[in-house]
């Protein structure tokens, strides 16, 4: 199975930000000789780990969605950080989604959007209320590899 580049993107920082902290953390307990931080840098090491094999399952079992489309509007919360987001389908449909995080998108462009499948479906709610998609990764399309003539 391969990853597309933005979510194995995602897991490589995932793992290297697990590892700098967890190898930051060990080698300022052993300089400093503080117990309670090698602890804490073991703790956030299986954290970390559970974390990192929790991602990779979803990814390996493929419980995401690939959403590609054209961004119409973007509304940015930034105190929850979230973005509500209209897309542009190929088909010409249109698909709203609240997006976990913070992002730099332009409104006009072509986006491919890889996210965590929601199990359950809600009844409309109002913006403030919908449940956020998780974002496993994202890019950017130039209009060339989207349409082929």
């Amino acid at each position: 199975m391969k990853m597309p580049n933005p979510i194995a993107i995602r897991f490589a920082k995932l793992i290297f930000s697990i590892l700098s902290i967890t190898v930051l953390g060990v080698i300022f307990a052993m300089i400093s000789h503080d117990h309670k931080l090698l602890i804490l840098s073991a703790g956030v090491a299986i954290t970390g780990g559970v974390k990192a094999c929790s991602f990779y399952r979803q990814v390996s079992r493929q419980q995401y969605e690939c959403l590609e489309g054209l961004l119409v509007q973007e509304q940015v919360n930034i105190h929850r950080k979230r973005h509500a987001i209209v897309l542009e389908l190929e088909n010409g449909s249109h698909v709203q989604r609240v997006l976990d995080g913070r992002y730099k998108l332009k409104a006009g462009s072509l986006y491919r959007f890889y996210l965590k499948k929601q199990t359950n479906d809600l009844p409309n709610l109002p913006e403030t209320l919908q449940p956020s998609s998780t974002v496993f990764g994202f890019e950017e399309l130039s209009f060339s590899t989207s349409k082929q003539i």
